[in-house]
């Protein structure tokens, strides 16, 4: 069992995420609120993973990191904050700290990471979404080489100084094998230093190719049978001890967010998500709205957003049937629905 230390001085972020983590019994969860404390319960136990606030009280989380660094090099580090410059991310690559995630942090990205530091340390990894891989590239500005893999398929990506130049799978090059790429189920992700492959195929922004990708994988349809088998495998049923379908009768904020879309005249379909891709609410599987979830969108959505400083609240997806959809999120829930022909965005979002 793996032991996780979170450093936060916010509460609501250090509850939520030692509740997520402690729920899970692959680990053992402690936190605290400051550094000093951090230092000291590291330096008496062995802590596998450390996640830390970089704007803490007092002893900050820069200073933390280095302390870690130094007295404890076995201790994996994910770095926390709201926002992420260049020239943040360049200081934290040189005290050594690779992982870092904006708040307010999703949880299937931070289990992402751990289990991507636990699994795979020599730089094959396995289980991470291949959009938030990629958007972790740019930011580092990365020249690299991709090699991914299903059990019978395989593609490369070129990334040079964290653009996307390039892609290829089979005969197949530039935007297409990208695509193409992007549909694969939780790839193996192996990743070489450098990129030999300087001719430019591919020459759109990252965020432009993963929301056609998203764009392209959610008009495939439900009725094909590789997509079927991705949302089983991307969105299992919440249950229980013995298979039971577990009940959100207990969650107040749950309940009335459905009962709120259920009567909102606007809507005439709905999917609820927990914050680790859980779908909430029953749904027969040829209803399902599309394929990406709710919470990639968001993901990528506050990158762009914090480009402008600002935070994603909704998005409306218009694809290219000219049907719209809300992505939304409630408290920890997110959301996203089917909007009626002539439906104003004004009564869904007041």
């Amino acid at each position: 069992m793996k032991k996780i230390l979170i450093v936060d001085d916010n509460s609501e972020t250090r509850n939520a995420l030692f509740s997520e983590l402690n729920g899970l019994d692959k680990f053992r969860v402690l936190s605290t609120d400051n550094a000093r404390m951090a230092a000291k319960l590291i330096g008496t136990q062995q802590i596998d993973c450390l996640v830390t606030e970089l704007n803490l009280p007092g002893i900050n989380g820069f200073k933390l990191l280095s302390h870690i660094k130094k007295h404890s090099p076995d201790t994996q580090a994910i770095a926390i904050t709201d926002i992420f410059s260049k020239q943040l991310v360049e200081e934290l690559k040189a005290i050594g700290i690779f992982y870092y995630l904006n708040k307010p942090v999703i949880v299937e990205s931070l289990l992402d990471m751990i289990f991507a530091q636990f699994d795979h340390p020599s730089g094959s990894l396995h289980g991470i979404t291949l959009s938030s891989f990629l958007q972790m590239m740019q930011l580092e500005q990365k020249t690299c080489t991709l090699t991914l893999s299903t059990n019978k398929k395989q593609g490369v990506i070129y990334c040079i100084k964290g653009e996307i130049i390039g892609a290829q799978m089979d005969e197949i090059k530039g935007e297409i094998a990208f695509y193409k790429i992007m549909e694969w189920n939780n790839p193996t992700i192996v990743i070489k230093e450098g990129c030999k492959n300087t001719e430019r195929q591919i020459d759109v922004p990252l965020m432009h190719l993963l929301m056609k990708s998203h764009q392209a994988i959610d008009e495939k349809g439900s009725d094909d049978p590789e997509t079927i088998k991705n949302k089983n495998a991307q969105y299992p049923r919440q249950t229980c001890a013995g298979g039971a379908k577990t009940s959100n009768s207990h969650d107040l904020n749950y309940m009335k967010l459905e009962s709120r879309l259920s009567k909102t005249p606007g809507i005439s379909n709905y999917e609820i998500f927990s914050e680790n891709n859980i779908i909430l609410n029953e749904i027969p599987l040829s209803n399902r709205i599309f394929k990406a979830s709710p919470v990639d969108y968001f993901s990528m959505g506050n990158t762009i957003s914090s480009l402008v400083g600002g935070s994603l609240k909704y998005s409306i997806i218009t694809r290219s049937d000219r049907s719209n959809y809300l992505i939304g999120k409630s408290n920890q829930y997110f959301i996203r629905a089917t909007l009626k022909p002539g439906t104003k965005i004004a009564d869904i979002i007041r």
